[in-house]
């Protein structure tokens, strides 16, 4: 007797369970956006799928504002515990130039924003100023400046401000099959914004690097592909640069690699009409990468790798200092005091660099139940991490992460949970056949009982 009693009152725990994961589940599965697209699977498995990200992220007095390509988002953050939108701000068009600009400078006093871009088909530096009051844009002013160069094959551009000059960046280069007829050109123009809505151009276009491939890498007649990404800091441009060959078979590539080279480089362009160059160091893995510098430390960061760290005190002589992994793309690196806070697509980590030749791991936030997406930046202050991140859903665009103990950083918005597309249909699917597991164990559980109640009055008759 005592055996089927512990009998059903494990069925019964068993099916209180049950019960339990199904109603957790529900919950989750009726959370969904109220915005569903018929397709909003984010993955690179869906590259049609619509998803949602804002442009640009600032914080200032309290309000952070999050812009997208023709509005602004600004939300109080005064009260973490009543984190709230109190306004957008829409523009049309017209403004759609200085969103899609290079650089851009955002004056919150004076209600203005001031976008800066160069056009490399007309050859032309704009400028756009806009106002704004609480709602819209109220007007613009436009200013262009022309700078003819007459040289064809401009590849890119990048703009980059120090204070109150800002440097633009013009980068020509050749493309081919073969290496020896490959070259890449950097110039570099410098204004003055102390004004900035009439700069003061300091110096014409000035060339201070101008290479072929043959002078970097000796190997000839290959089919070639090359890659460039440039970053900025402290009166320094960053260079990474990547070669990568196969075998020679026509006008056509195979897809076994031959060699794969990549080298970064550095000068110092505090004397705006000479840049120095400072170092070059050959690296090996140089795919998809970037440097971040932040004071006497280099961050050389890799897709899908992680980061290598050096020592970079005497520009001239840097040193190795350690290699942190990840399986994830790093999007920005954050340093204050011995923590780094470590931007990936899929998640956050804090790592401890008290000893930057021993990095560890303190703490994470991996956004569960957020839907499928990808962080972009963040912005640390006092402790609390303001993220943008791209997204299935318009509602988990904007992230803060309270981090005031870095071993267990929390979400504080956006509340409530959201699922892929993907988990949600596996999650129905899993309530759908929970059901008649749930109506089995009920059913096995009341026939225990009607059995036990008949032998029990059998017994009585007796």
């Amino acid at each position: 007797m005592r055996l089927k009693i512990n009998l059903e009152k494990k069925i019964s725990l068993f099916l209180i369970i049950i019960l339990c994961q199904q109603l957790f589940i529900l919950n989750l599965v009726d959370n969904k956006a109220a915005f569903q697209p018929i397709s909003n699977e984010f993955s690179m498995n869906n590259p049609v799928a619509p998803y949602y990200s804002y442009s640009n992220i600032h914080l200032n007095d309290s309000l952070v504002y999050l812009l997208d390509g023709l509005s602004i988002e600004v939300m109080d953050v005064s009260e973490l515990n009543d984190i709230r939108k109190i306004k957008t701000i829409e523009y049309d068009y017209y403004s759609y130039r200085g969103f899609s600009s290079d650089y851009t400078i955002y004056d919150w006093e004076n209600n203005e924003f001031v976008f800066y871009d160069y056009n490399p088909f007309r050859e032309t530096f704009n400028i756009t100023t806009l106002q704004y009051n609480e709602t819209h844009y109220t007007g613009a002013k436009y200013y262009s400046y022309n700078i003819s160069q007459n040289k064809t094959g401009l590849f890119n551009q990048k703009l980059f401000r120090e204070n109150n000059l800002l440097y633009i960046f013009l980068i020509y280069e050749e493309h081919s099959y073969f290496i020896e007829d490959i070259s890449l050109e950097i110039k570099l123009l410098t204004f003055d914004i102390t004004n900035r809505t009439n700069p003061i151009m300091l110096n014409s276009p000035i060339s201070f690097y101008n290479s072929t491939g043959l002078e970097e890498w000796e190997e000839t007649d290959r089919l070639i592909s090359t890659r460039n990404r440039f970053s900025f800091y402290d009166n320094h441009l960053y260079l990474v640069r990547a070669y990568e060959s196969h075998e020679d078979n026509g006008y056509f590539s195979s897809s076994e690699l031959e060699f794969s080279f990549g080298f970064m480089k550095t000068w110092d362009i505090s004397n705006h009409s000479e840049p120095i160059e400072e170092f070059t160091l050959e690296v090996d893995q140089w795919q998809f990468s970037t440097i971040i510098i932040h004071e006497n430390l280099l961050f050389y960061k890799i897709s899908n790798y992680g980061f290598i760290m050096y020592d970079c005190a005497d520009m001239r002589d840097i040193q190795y200092l350690s290699t942190y992994k990840n399986d994830y793309t790093p999007n920005q690196i954050i340093v204050s005091g011995d923590l780094l806070y470590l931007i990936s697509t899929g998640k956050i980590q804090i790592l401890d660099i008290k000893n930057p030749e021993k990095i560890k791991k303190i703490g994470e936030y991996n956004p569960r139940f957020q839907g499928d997406g990808s962080f972009i930046e963040a912005i640390l202050e006092e402790k609390i991490l303001y993220v943008s991140r791209a997204s299935e859903y318009e509602d988990r665009c904007f992230f803060i992460i309270d981090c005031n103990n870095p071993t267990n950083p929390k979400k504080l918005f956006p509340l409530g949970s959201q699922l892929s597309e993907d988990a949600l249909w596996k999650l129905e699917v899993y309530v759908l056949m929970g059901i008649p597991v749930i109506i089995a164990l009920a059913g096995v559980t009341i026939i225990i009982r009607i059995l036990r109640k008949k032998r029990e009055v059998g017994k009585i008759g007796v």
